[in-house]
């Protein structure tokens, strides 16, 4: 039997998800897999508490390998409170940060496991806003320069509503939520076929515009 007791579990709304292929900010960084998850803070109190005891006991394993009475902790824990993009103002939610490797030590890729809500293997792109269940480790680090910090490994993902595309929790992104709307000018040929029912397309006939 697997041992699953140092694992949690965070149920939310996916925000920026990078789940279906891995994410590097940069050429040259490591890729990883991640998401932000966002929960209310009476769902992340218990969290919370769980993930602090597991700190403080990563934290005394380090005192104990370093032989030292004290070290530094580092600041940064990897949940906060949320905060608008645009207005910088706290939104009453919570984010927690998750995120896996893509991999291994020898440059080696590393799956993530992203399940549908029947347990089943999925390949549809996990896009802002889908209601999900990262299962997690908590792993407690020490860098000298840092300190002793914590990060939230993710071991795999089950998607219990899905919201294709996008980025943020409101949801995918569409024309409305950019606060676009119809305008005269350059037409896709893909919504004149649609319109058309699939049929060849007038190029001297101009159609409306679409949602995209």
């Amino acid at each position: 039997m697997p041992d699953n007791s140092k694992q949690l579990h965070i149920l939310g709304r996916a925000v920026w998800p990078k789940l279906n292929e891995p994410d590097a900010f940069k050429e040259g960084d490591t890729p990883y897999f991640k998401v932000d998850v966002q929960i209310s803070p009476e769902d992340a109190a218990p969290l919370i508490k769980k993930l602090e005891a597991a700190y403080e006991d990563g934290y005394a394993y380090h005192l104990h390998k370093e032989g030292k009475a004290r070290l530094k902790k580092a600041p940064m824990r990897p949940w906060f409170d949320e905060e608008d993009k645009k207005t910088g103002e706290l939104t009453g939610q919570m984010i927690f940060r998750c995120k896996k490797k893509a991999e291994d030590k020898n440059g080696n890729p590393r799956k993530l496991l992203l399940i549908d809500a029947d347990c089943q293997p999925m390949k549809e792109k996990v896009g802002g806003g889908s209601l999900i269940d990262v299962c997690v480790e908590p792993y407690v680090w020490h860098v000298s320069s840092q300190g002793v910090g914590i990060t939230l490994q993710m071991v795999g993902v089950q998607v219990l509503e899905l919201q294709e595309g996008g980025g943020g929790s409101s949801g995918p992104v569409t024309a409305a939520s950019c606060g676009f709307t119809k305008e005269e000018g350059f037409v896709t040929a893909a919504a004149a076929m649609s319109d058309a029912g699939g049929g060849v397309i007038d190029n001297d006939e101009p159609e409306d515009g679409d949602d995209f």
